[in-house]
């Protein structure tokens, strides 16, 4: 992971952001991006329709490495065609409490890459799906869902409404 910091650089607790400049160790950004990701179960997923944003919420998963994000959907909806026309996605996750203290504590957490479909069967990652999604036992073994990986890209971190970091990720 290659990073690129803006932004006032200051610290908090230990999973905030922390802005230590050149301090600041990618396992210090792999912890924060995971700990966010562990501790959310949904994300607002952003396609392409049509040259305009689309977005929905998604309950996801992710690969311990960072490097992948999965999501079930049906086959037969908006995102999954948005996808098949164009793989380039988002998906943020936060961890906001619908406050006004979010603008200084909350982490946001775009990560960017191309989206594929995955061929059933993905047992494997269903189990670790319904795992984290018991509730939505019904919906990933229906035989129209699919999975999606994101292959992610970059993820850009912001937090105390304005500190920016961004972590390109680079395959092994």
């Amino acid at each position: 992971m290659e990073e690129k910091h803006t932004g006032n650089e200051t610290s908090r607790n230990k999973f905030d952001l922390k802005y230590h400049s050149q301090r600041d160790t990618e396992e210090d950004s792999h912890s924060l991006i995971n700990h966010v990701l562990e501790s959310q179960k949904l994300g607002v997923f952003a396609s392409d329709k049509q040259g305009l944003p689309y977005t929905t919420l998604v309950a996801f998963i992710h690969s311990p490495d960072l490097m992948h994000i999965y999501f079930a959907t049906y086959k037969d909806t908006r995102k999954y065609e948005n996808i098949q026309k164009n793989p380039k996605v988002s998906i943020l996750i936060d961890d906001r409490e619908n406050k006004s203290s979010d603008f200084y504590k909350a982490t946001a957490i775009t990560a960017e890459g191309v989206a594929e479909t995955l061929d059933p069967p993905f047992s494997t990652l269903k189990e670790k799906f319904l795992n984290k999604h018991p509730h939505l036992a019904d919906f990933i073994n229906s035989r129209s869902a699919r999975m999606i990986r994101i292959k992610v890209k970059k993820y850009n971190v912001v937090g105390r409404f304005q500190n920016v970091k961004i972590v390109e990720m680079q395959e092994n």
